[in-house]
């Protein structure tokens, strides 16, 4: 029951165009849910980010 609900999730996030990453079963087990993937990642955007030379002087 609980898979059927998750492909629901899944149809209707599809079908308003929102990205869909399937993760490593390795990598899904490191994270609860899609919003702390999503803040890992926008962490990650911020390191890389401020590891980028300043080319504005």
């Amino acid at each position: 029951m609980i898979l059927q609900h998750q492909v629901l999730i899944y149809v209707e996030r599809y079908r308003r165009k929102t990205n869909l990453v399937l993760l490593d079963p390795d990598v899904a087990q490191a994270f609860p849910n899609d919003e702390a993937v999503n803040e890992a990642l926008r962490l990650l955007i911020q390191v890389a980010q401020r590891q980028q030379p300043n080319t504005t002087t």
